[in-house]
């Protein structure tokens, strides 16, 4: 299995150390219990969150500048820096674990049997949003039948590495926790994805059946991915 470097190890200890002291603060207790008042439907106030950033355009002091060459670390870096710097800079009522979030390493078969075609335009190569322009894949309902459950597994040597890894790295620092999908109900941007935006909104009005159908469809998909990784261990 690959390594990391003496200098990659100390700038990810340096970087776990500053998450550290920030996760140790009172103030995040204080930021729990109010998220937890607001998802128990009693709220004491509005909270505020920010997501959704132009990282492109905000590295303007050099702190999201990342130094790691190994690939899935540099991820974890990447993460590590961001919430450092929205800490600093625009926290509001964020919240800061005290752990090291490690993705599993989790395997997905696929859902669709389909060849998807995307145009994309790419106005700013720093930008990681890029302009999308769908091709009709999904075009009758013989395609229906390309649609198919994933299959979704661990791949249980690259997650061990993964774990023991960042266990070597953030040793003293802070713990580690293998972290899986945070995943959403989304039906309308696969359906998008396959078919277009403007052929799907074509389709609700000219061939609702089928939209209806498509639709049942994704929506055994998407549950059928949620039991799989809540089975798992998988579902965060």
């Amino acid at each position: 299995m690959r390594d990391l470097t003496a200098q990659e190890i100390r700038v990810l200890r340096e970087l776990g150390t500053q998450l550290a002291e920030i996760a140790a603060l009172p103030k995040q207790q204080e930021t729990i219990r109010l998220w937890k008042k607001l998802n128990g439907l009693k709220p004491e106030r509005p909270m505020v969150t920010i997501d959704q950033l132009p990282w492109h355009e905000l590295n303007v002091d050099g702190s999201l500048t990342l130094q790691v060459e190994e690939p899935f670390f540099r991820s974890v870096e990447q993460e590590i820096r961001r919430t450092l710097f929205k800490w600093r800079h625009f926290p509001a009522d964020m919240v800061v674990m005290p752990w090291v979030s490690i993705p599993m390493a989790i395997v997905d078969s696929g859902w669709c049997d389909l060849s998807v075609k995307v145009d994309m335009s790419y106005t700013d190569p720093t930008n990681d949003v890029i302009s999308h322009h769908y091709n009709p894949a999904f075009t009758c309902e013989e395609d229906l039948e390309a649609f198919h459950n994933p299959v979704i597994t661990i791949d249980q040597a690259e997650n061990t590495w993964r774990r023991e890894t960042a266990e070597r790295v953030f040793e003293g620092i802070m713990p580690v926790k293998m972290t899986g999908l945070s995943t959403m109900y989304h039906p309308w941007d696969h359906t998008c994805g396959m078919i277009g935006i403007q052929e799907t909104l074509e389709m609700l009005i000219a061939e609702p059946e089928l939209a209806h159908k498509l639709c049942r469809k994704m929506h055994g998909i998407m549950l059928s991915e949620m039991e799989q990784l809540e089975a798992l261990g998988a579902l965060e």
